[in-house]
């Protein structure tokens, strides 16, 4: 189990995200970032969904927290967005952008999950699965106070998505 603690490494700018079972931190950084060229390999993708200027937010087994997820094999990072964003908020968005990207040292190599943003033309009836239990529309603020972890990395996945 990977406890959650909202700490700041200041040796290297990094925050810290969680702590392996042996103890050892974890961390993950942020990039803007305009294409995925030069990134290490991208595992995920995180999806910041607008909606009437709030953000789609969904309640995972972990707790709330917004789209995101694994890439499958031969996925895209586009192509997971799409997935991911109908799969778990019952949405569908007009394009996705590339905005960024959390860089983790989770794995023995670095690895990336891509930040995206898109705007959201149907929100269909929600419908509940395995990973989501929940879904709401909330203004970035509220999403803030709601997040399961460390607010420091939502709040940079929010501005890097172009909400503050």
């Amino acid at each position: 189990m990977v406890k959650i603690k909202p700490t700041l490494d200041m040796n290297t700018g990094s925050i810290i995200a969680g702590y392996r079972e042996n103890g050892a931190p974890w961390h993950v950084g942020f990039v803007e970032v305009k294409n995925a060229e030069g990134l290490p390999p991208i595992t995920a993708v995180s999806i910041v969904a607008r909606f009437e200027n709030k953000v789609i937010a969904v309640k995972t087994p972990r707790g709330w927290g917004i789209p995101s997820g694994h890439l499958n094999p031969d996925e895209t990072w586009g192509m997971a967005a799409v997935r991911e964003l109908k799969e778990e908020a019952c949405a569908k968005g007009d394009s996705f952008v590339l905005r960024g990207a959390m860089i983790s040292d989770f794995y023995s190599e670095p690895t990336s999950i891509v930040i995206t943003s898109t705007n959201i033309v149907t929100l269909e009836t929600f419908a509940q699965c395995s990973e989501v239990s929940e879904r709401r529309v909330v203004p970035p603020s509220r999403l803030i106070k709601m997040y399961y972890g460390n607010r420091k990395i939502i709040k940079k996945i929010l501005a890097l998505g172009g909400m503050k």
